[in-house]
């Protein structure tokens, strides 16, 4: 039968939906269990400027950790916040407790599972609501080593910002990318989340000498603000930077970059070849490529593809077949294969046609082969002992 081809422009897949974190719900299960409420269910994952929200549905009255008895319907939620899992009272009595309750904690691997995916910018309030008062009360008179904690405690945990020996690599919520001119990008993005976070400081400090009566106390308090600074300029930041370094070095994150050779990062999210599932951009993941192809779907209809490569391949359905499976093949990162593949045939036949189109569907995965590959220039010398191969290392 004839496949329906869609009208107008093509569609991509939904956006997929934050995939839900199964040993993370379990925990967060677990931990609310463990406050003696075993009645209360799980309802949805939602994202909060402040990290994930795990939201639940009470079955009746409750006692909640806080130590309130509430006979109401007041659902409550857990804030997964860095490792800490936090508790979140809905009902008017625990509303505006602060700080929120622990009740649990995370696992390293189960933090790296459910963890951030926004992108690293100025504008990302995530990273900066994650902080604890009491940490940046402690760092923030602290000049450059105080900066260079207080941003190290913000990225630690979400992988979104990593130093590799020699280069900044940042998240911009698709991929890693190598901010290469200097950091200007890094150096961007944090003198404005700092300016933040200081203000906050600086706000809170001055309200703390007007709500004091003692002079002499007042006095200390005030030649101690003039300390903190105000990250107003880029000699601050560049002379903090030299020092995050140290605190956010990783020096194996360039090779775990693109190593998962069973997932494809495209446009609209991460495939997973193995299943053809397609998840969220994730850190996690360790992407560096990206193919700027939506993936539309399994099942998508391709007209003009098939009658393509039919026509160019004589409509051999055995080699069509092939071809198909040798284009799926060269999409992973598997080498299992030892294939070596010619296009043959006169000019005008396609070969170029398909190329380009593979050039443009692989995107940065694409790559021309050297032809030092397979044939040694007269007189060209062998590299030196130990050296890497140049077109296998570039």
């Amino acid at each position: 039968g004839s496949q329906t081809v869609p009208f107008g422009p093509p569609r991509p897949v939904e956006g997929p939906q934050p995939t839900l974190p199964t040993a993370v719900l379990e925990r967060v299960k677990a931990c609310v269990a463990a406050t003696g409420d075993t009645a209360s269910r799980f309802d949805r994952l939602k994202m909060g400027d402040s990290g994930p929200i795990y939201v639940f549905r009470v079955a009746g009255p409750r006692g909640c950790p806080y130590g309130n008895h509430h006979d109401g319907h007041n659902n409550f939620s857990v804030l997964v916040r860095k490792r800490d899992l936090l508790y979140c009272c809905n009902s008017s009595e625990c509303q505006g407790v602060r700080p929120l309750l622990k009740i649990g904690e995370l696992t390293r691997s189960e933090a790296v599972t459910g963890g951030e995916t926004r992108a690293f910018s100025a504008d990302d309030v995530s990273a900066i609501n994650g902080l604890h008062k009491t940490f940046v009360d402690a760092w923030a008179f602290e000049g450059d080593v105080g900066g260079s904690k207080i941003v190290a405690e913000m990225y630690a945990s979400c992988s979104r910002l990593r130093f590799d020996g020699e280069s900044w690599w940042y998240w911009n919520g698709r991929r890693f990318v190598r901010d290469e001119k200097s950091a200007f990008y890094v150096k961007n993005v944090l003198i404005n989340q700092l300016r933040t976070v200081y203000a906050r400081v600086r706000d809170e400090w001055k309200a703390s000498i007007e709500r004091t009566t003692d002079e002499k106390e007042q006095e200390a308090l005030t030649e101690q603000l003039k300390r903190l600074r105000t990250y107003n300029n880029s000699r601050e930041i560049t002379s903090t930077l030299e020092l995050l370094r140290g605190e956010l070095v990783d020096f194996v994150f360039a090779q775990q970059l693109d190593a998962d050779p069973d997932i494809l990062n495209v446009k609209n999210g991460v495939l997973l070849l193995r299943t053809g599932e397609l998840d969220v951009h994730r850190p996690q993941y360790f992407c560096s490529k990206i193919t700027e192809t939506d993936f539309m779907g399994m099942e998508y209809p391709t007209p003009r593809m098939d009658a393509f490569i039919g026509d160019i391949f004589n409509h051999d359905a055995e080699l069509v077949d092939y071809v198909r499976k040798l284009f799926g093949y060269a999409l992973n990162g598997h080498t299992r294969e030892e294939v070596f593949v010619l296009l043959l045939g006169k000019g005008g036949n396609g070969k170029g046609a398909l190329k380009e189109m593979l050039q443009a569907v692989a995107g940065d995965y694409y790559g021309t082969m050297s032809k030092d590959a397979v044939v040694t220039a007269p007189g060209q010398r062998a590299p030196s002992k130990n050296a890497p191969t140049n077109y296998l290392y570039e």
